[in-house]
């Protein structure tokens, strides 16, 4: 079954690259606002979200990913990164979005298509300024636990 793509970038360049594979299923045109992409997804079934964080819209890039990822828990969202600083990683880690590239990369399409193919997540910001480079690195240097929820009862005090 072929890989169902909807493609949300603004660039008519990578859509094109990745349309022309013609080995996956790509929604015939490049959504360039953020409510076309939530209004798609809500009315289609759709593998992979290829989108920008800086996309046009009303809504903010935290909202934004917030909302595909309500609509469509289970969907690979590739997201393309403008900023980022510390907290921005930690919210897209909270929100399961581990595919990242920075949008300022000059090699992006062979990036782009290890992430579609690839099973494991990799993350493409070594040219990201703002965070320290020992935080983000590529592919299993970043290890993702599933979150669990851990309580525990009792008091402080030792006897």
């Amino acid at each position: 079954m072929l890989k169902r793509i909807l493609v949300a970038i603004d660039n008519n360049e990578i859509f094109n690259s990745i349309k022309n594979k013609n080995i996956y299923d790509v929604y015939e045109r490049d959504i360039v606002y953020k409510e076309g992409v939530l209004e798609y997804i809500a009315q289609n079934e759709v593998d992979i979200v290829i989108t920008r964080d800086d996309l046009e819209g009303e809504m903010t890039r935290e909202i934004y990913i917030k909302q595909i990822k309500l609509l469509k828990p289970q969907i690979k969202l590739v997201l393309f990164v403008k900023q980022m600083d510390e907290t921005y990683l930690n919210f897209l880690f909270n929100n399961n979005v581990f595919d990242l590239i920075d949008i300022k990369d000059n090699n992006i399409e062979e990036k782009l298509f290890n992430l579609i193919e690839g099973e494991k997540s990799i993350r493409y910001l070594e040219n990201s300024n703002s965070l320290n480079s020992n935080v983000i690195m590529e592919d299993a240097s970043i290890n993702v636990v599933s979150k669990k929820k851990i309580a525990v009862f009792g008091t402080s005090r030792s006897r």
